[in-house]
């Protein structure tokens, strides 16, 4: 019996697997049912819709593993939702919140457990809802704070939240607090992201070096090309010796950084921990 909603795709001219160690796959067709790829290289000749690719090249929706969701028609970085649909012309099928921190006037300065997590609710809750021209939106990354409970970390993984980052976190305040949330967040099935080098807000946090990272080790290094400002070279060169950390390049960080990042990672043929 034919799904209610399945669609074909077939003349492909060139389909990209998404997998970096076999790039293309020798299929040329697409059988999709209720959203989900059921058959690469199908027989099937009927569909719901059928789309004729001419020879076109098919390849997987982009994930942008770094954006910072808002709510509101407008913020002082961004508006809300269209510029989610120029990433999605651009190729963007899905994108993971690195922290919901673009909201006006919100007091980093001030440790406010409740405060974030509220924030990372509000705007899971939200864009679980919305997908904004179509785009999968990972949103509620808590913004890690002092302060925090055990019980915070769970009600995040409760939620269905992915990921914990810290970001002007006040490193040495509350000694062992931030390795204890390191603890927590990874027995809780979450991922623990770091705002590596220097912050875009002088004087409230501790740029985070590679000291500071070796001694947390989180599970992603963000943006360790500059996210505004990269750590040293000598830095990179340290963390990228620790297998089991994640790389984060910007596209809008440091591109002699992130030169340097993707040529040792090519010579250690490490490009598949790179993100």
């Amino acid at each position: 019996m034919q799904s209610k909603n399945s669609l074909l795709i077939h003349n492909i001219g060139t389909l990209i697997s998404g997998d970096i160690h076999t790039p293309l796959h020798k299929a040329d067709s697409l059988y999709i049912e209720n959203g989900v790829i059921v058959e690469v290289g199908s027989s099937k000749k009927e569909a719901d819709i059928i789309v004729d690719a001419k020879g076109l090249m098919v390849t997987p929706g982009l994930i942008d593993s770094h954006v910072h969701p808002t709510i509101g028609d407008f913020t002082s970085a961004q508006n809300s939702t269209s510029w989610m649909t120029h990433y999605l012309h651009g190729g963007i099928t899905r994108m993971v919140s690195a922290g919901e921190l673009h909201y006006p006037g919100l007091p980093f300065e001030r440790q406010d457990p409740d405060l974030f997590k509220g924030l990372a609710r509000l705007t899971k809750s939200c864009y679980d809802r919305e997908r904004p021209s179509g785009v999968k939106v990972d949103a509620g990354t808590l913004l890690l704070t002092s302060g925090l409970a055990e019980a915070d970390f769970d009600e995040m993984a409760d939620l269905g939240s992915k990921c914990v980052k810290f970001i002007f976190y006040p490193y040495g305040k509350v000694p062992g607090e931030d390795e204890q949330y390191v603890h927590w967040a990874k027995e809780k099935g979450l991922v623990v992201k770091i705002h590596s080098g220097g912050v875009s807000r002088s004087g409230v946090s501790v740029p985070a070096g590679a000291d500071l990272i070796l001694r947390l080790r989180p599970d992603v290094v963000g943006h360790i090309n500059g996210g505004p400002i990269p750590m040293s070279f000598e830095d990179i060169d340290r963390i990228m010796e620790e297998p089991d950390l994640w790389l984060e390049i910007s596209y809008g960080g440091n591109y002699g950084a992130a030169i340097h990042v993707a040529k040792r990672a090519l010579k250690k043929d490490e490009m598949d921990r790179v993100i």
